[in-house]
């Protein structure tokens, strides 16, 4: 489904729920990470604010305050965002 918001073209296929929840991304095998805010979500994946867009990893595990943990891969980067999907 495809939608234009503000000439901006939608490419989700999911309902995003909005969120604005702290997490940690992990990556070198759980010896370095950083945090994270999570501003929405879907069943795919998430957008996300990394504390340090310059070192944030192209695939990484994310876990949350609620105590999921994922393995997500960087689909997107701009400015200091990223969006990733779900693995």
């Amino acid at each position: 489904m495809l939608f234009d918001h503000s000439s901006k073209l939608e490419r989700r296929t999911l309902d995003r729920r909005k969120m604005l929840g702290s997490g940690v991304i992990s990556f070198a095998g759980g010896n370095c990470g950083m945090d994270c805010v999570v501003l929405d979500l879907t069943d795919g994946g998430a957008r996300i604010r990394p504390a340090d867009i310059l070192t944030c990893p192209d695939e990484f595990y994310l876990a949350t305050k609620e105590g999921s943990r994922v393995t997500c891969r960087v689909v997107w980067r701009r400015n200091d965002l990223i969006g990733v999907l779900f693995r």
